[in-house]
C-alpha cells in the first residue's frame, strides 16, 4: 500500500518539477504548476477511496473462497453435511492463522491488489500524458507509462502465483481499477488539470470588399439615406425620382 501510494505521488511531483525547470516561467506560473500537483494528488487519493470502496463492497457482497482456503482453514470434514448443495456451516481447525486471516480467505473476488495497482498505474499514466513535458526524447513519457502498467500487471500476476486469487479475480480487479481511473481523471480531474483552457468567444465574420461583386459606379450615390428604385432599364428611367 505504501509503495502503491508513494510511486504515483512521486511521479506527480516530479512531473510538475520538470515543468517548472523546463519552462523557466514566472513565480506565478511556478506556483500554478505546484498547485496542479496538489490537485492531482487530491484527485488521486479520491480515486483510491472510490476504488477501495467498490472493491470491498463487491468482496463482502459476493465473496469467494481463495485458492488457499483449505490450507488456511483446514475444516473438519467429519462434521460437514455434504448432502446439501451449499456448505455454510463448518469449523476451521487450523490455529496457525488468526480469525481475520481466515475471514479474508473467503473474500477472493475481486482482487484488491489488482484493482488498487491498476488504478494507480492508469491514473498516473493519464496524468503524465496530460502534464508531463520532456522535449529531449519522445520515448520518455511512453516508457514511464508502460513501466507503471507493467508493475501493476506484475502485482496482479503474483497474486495468482501465490495462490491468493484466481485469474478471474485479478482480471476483474484490473478492469475495475482501469474504469475508476478513467472516470476520475476525465470526469472529475480533467477540468482542473488540463494544460490548455479553451474559452468560447463570440464568432465574428468580416467580408472583404475585394471578394464581393462591385456595384457599378453610375448606381452609387453619396447620400446614405436615399435608395433608388428602377423598375425598367436604369438608363431609360428618370433618375431624379428617388425614394427617401
Amino acid at each position: 500500500m505504501i509503495m502503491g501510494l508513494g510511486i504515483p505521488v512521486t511521479m506527480i511531483l516530479l512531473t510538475e518539477l520538470v515543468r517548472v525547470a523546463d519552462q523557466n516561467g514566472s513565480d506565478k506560473r511556478n506556483r500554478m504548476d505546484w498547485l496542479m500537483a496538489l490537485k492531482g494528488i487530491s484527485f488521486f487519493l479520491f480515486g483510491v477511496m472510490v476504488t477501495e470502496a467498490f472493491t470491498e463492497v463487491i468482496k463482502h457482497s459476493i465473496g469467494r473462497l481463495r485458492p488457499n482456503f483449505f490450507d488456511v482453514c483446514k475444516p473438519e470434514f467429519n462434521n460437514i453435511n455434504c448432502s446439501t448443495r451449499y456448505i455454510t456451516e463448518y469449523t476451521c481447525m487450523n490455529t496457525e492463522f488468526s480469525e481475520r486471516e481466515i475471514r479474508e480467505s473467503r473474500l477472493s473476488f475481486p482482487s484488491g491488489h489488482a484493482s488498487f495497482g491498476m488504478f494507480c498505474a492508469v491514473y498516473t499514466a493519464l496524468y503524465l500524458q496530460a502534464r508531463f513535458l520532456f522535449g529531449s526524447s519522445v520515448l520518455t513519457k511512453p516508457t514511464l507509462q508502460a513501466g507503471l502498467v507493467l508493475v501493476a500487471v506484475w502485482c496482479g500476476m503474483t497474486r495468482i502465483t501465490d495462490h491468493k486469487h484466481f485469474s478471474a479475480d485479478v482480471v476483474t480487479g484490473f478492469t475495475l481499477g482501469t474504469i475508476v481511473a478513467w472516470l476520475v481523471f476525465y470526469k472529475v480531474a480533467w477540468l482542473s488539470l488540463r494544460t490548455v483552457r479553451f474559452t468560447l468567444f463570440p464568432r465574428s465574420f468580416s467580408v472583404s470588399s475585394n471578394s464581393e461583386p462591385q456595384t457599378p459606379d453610375p448606381l452609387l450615390r453619396e447620400s446614405t439615406n436615399q435608395f433608388n428604385v428602377y423598375l425598367d432599364d436604369p438608363m431609360k428611367v428618370d433618375r431624379s425620382k428617388s425614394l427617401v
